[in-house]
């Protein structure tokens, strides 16, 4: 995949996760209001869950430790940890989708800018032939 096309997909994936998020939320996109609250989605959630619901991806919270000679780990696996974690993270999930978002933006703007030196390269390597094609003519006159 060229960076163009990554940057592309990039940005084709932040606008489907900030509309799929604000649907969660219950809300839907108005092109005068931005997003608002839809009466007509009677079915939404946006948090964290220590049960999946439908076919949610699964987001694990992988804390262990282990110590040197012994290839086994300890691990948190406590149930009351776990729900008590959702907890606080639904707390901050406001916060969290914020942050989300900025992290996708930046990657894509990461993304942009690996593709604008990708077409930087080819637009260079174009006009390199440019220049060897119109040598070669100049030879054979």
């Amino acid at each position: 995949m060229s960076k163009i096309q990554e940057a592309a997909s990039i940005k084709y994936k932040i606008a489907n996760c900030k509309e799929a998020i604000q649907n969660g939320l219950g809300n839907t996109y108005s092109k005068s209001n931005g997003y608002i609250r839809d009466s007509s989605i009677d079915k939404y959630n946006c948090k964290f869950d220590i049960h999946s619901h439908h076919s949610s991806p699964p987001l694990y919270f992988d804390c262990y430790h282990g110590y040197y000679g012994d290839s086994n780990v300890s691990m948190i696996t406590d149930d009351f940890y776990m729900q008590c974690l959702c907890e606080a993270v639904n707390k901050h999930m406001k916060e969290i989708r914020e942050d989300t978002e900025k992290i996708m933006q930046d990657k894509y703007i990461k993304a942009l800018s690996e593709a604008k030196t990708e077409a930087e390269q080819v637009i260079s390597e174009y006009d390199k032939l440019i220049g060897i094609e119109e040598t070669l003519k100049e030879i054979n006159k």
